[in-house]
């Protein structure tokens, strides 16, 4: 709770994060922000957090002030979230978002929730916003919130104000691709707007 970083971060290698690189295992934060840019040349790179790979992450009142520069699986607040649930709500990212290979998102790069059938592990975006630019310089899955979804995922009262520029398929105003045929939820997108 509370924290805050006011420096630049910059990676080489994958799993840079303004705040957090990795987290193996639940987190809550609240109230906390990234200040300055985050740049990678890796992959999992994120404003707040570069990669999650547990379950029950929240994250309530996040802000990013910063731009956030990477690779593949680059977002304004997460770069990759694998597998469980993850929620984000009431944040915000100020900073430009912008990714050199696929799936990059204003919020997350990639919400990968492959083989988690049930509807509690799923990954979450609520009341919040997104009032930057999304660039995916030669990538394809390129989304406002969400780069590309796989499986269960819901948005809910949240929007996009910045412009969204890809070079390759999947390009969307909230999500650039949601995979979500199979999941048993498949609501992506309530009282939304870009």
């Amino acid at each position: 709770r509370n924290a805050k970083h006011d420096g630049k971060v910059t990676g080489t290698s994958n799993y840079v994060g303004g705040l957090i690189g990795y987290i193996n295992g639940s987190l809550t934060m609240e109230d906390s922000e990234q200040s300055d840019n985050v740049t990678s040349t890796g992959t999992q790179a994120g404003g707040i957090v570069g990669y999650t790979s547990s379950n029950g992450n929240t994250f309530t009142r996040v802000i990013m002030n910063g731009t956030t520069t990477g690779s593949e699986y680059t977002g304004g607040i997460i770069g990759q979230v694998n597998h469980y649930n993850t929620v984000i709500s009431n944040s915000e990212v100020k900073g430009n978002v912008t990714g050199n290979s696929s799936e990059v998102g204003g919020f997350i790069g990639y919400a990968y929730n492959a083989g988690q059938t049930s509807t509690s592990y799923k990954t979450t975006i609520q009341n919040s916003k997104m009032s930057a630019d999304v660039n995916g310089t030669s990538s394809s899955y390129v989304g406002g919130l969400i780069g590309r979804v796989y499986y269960n995922a819901t948005i809910t009262n949240s929007s996009n104000t910045g412009k969204v520029t890809g070079t390759s398929s999947y390009v969307g105003g909230l999500v650039g691709q949601a995979d979500i045929a199979r999941s048993e939820e498949r609501r992506v997108g309530k009282e939304c707007r870009s």
